[in-house]
């Protein structure tokens, strides 16, 4: 894989203008096979309401994440409010060999994520396709 496929591919992540952006969920399926973040996304400055980022990493080799759970006390994840969700503060990839690349996520609140994976794919959907972990709580 050369460098210019990695730009093209960060620069899709990039689009969806992840910083600070919270975190709508995280789902890690086929026993590590895929991993899809949904991030928040903006229309005119504003929340967009109707649709939202997921960017899928696909075909994944490894998985290795760290969780915020030592300094939350008591407090659990699947508690959380859409108004409590975790930010974005990293999405980063790099070159891993000649198949696969790497990337690094880096959630506020000391969530750390690196996988090794074949492809990544980004692509706006509906909100109310998904069935998001914190909706219908108050």
């Amino acid at each position: 894989m050369r460098e210019f496929e990695i730009r093209e591919k960060q620069d899709k992540i990039n689009q969806t203008d992840y910083w600070d952006g919270r975190i709508l969920d995280l789902q890690i399926l086929y026993f590590g096979d895929e991993v899809h973040l949904y991030i928040e996304s903006y229309y005119e400055n504003k929340i967009d309401l109707e649709e939202c980022w997921k960017v899928s990493f696909l075909a994944c080799a490894a998985l290795n994440y760290e969780t915020d759970a030592q300094n939350r006390k008591k407090f659990k994840v699947k508690d959380f409010t859409q108004n409590h969700l975790y930010t974005c503060q990293e999405i980063s990839l790099e070159y891993y060999d000649d198949s696969f690349f790497q990337t690094r996520i880096v959630l506020e609140g000391l969530v750390k994520f690196n996988i090794i994976f074949r492809d990544v794919t980004v692509e706006r959907i509906k909100r109310l396709e998904r069935d998001f972990f914190w909706r219908n709580k108050s």
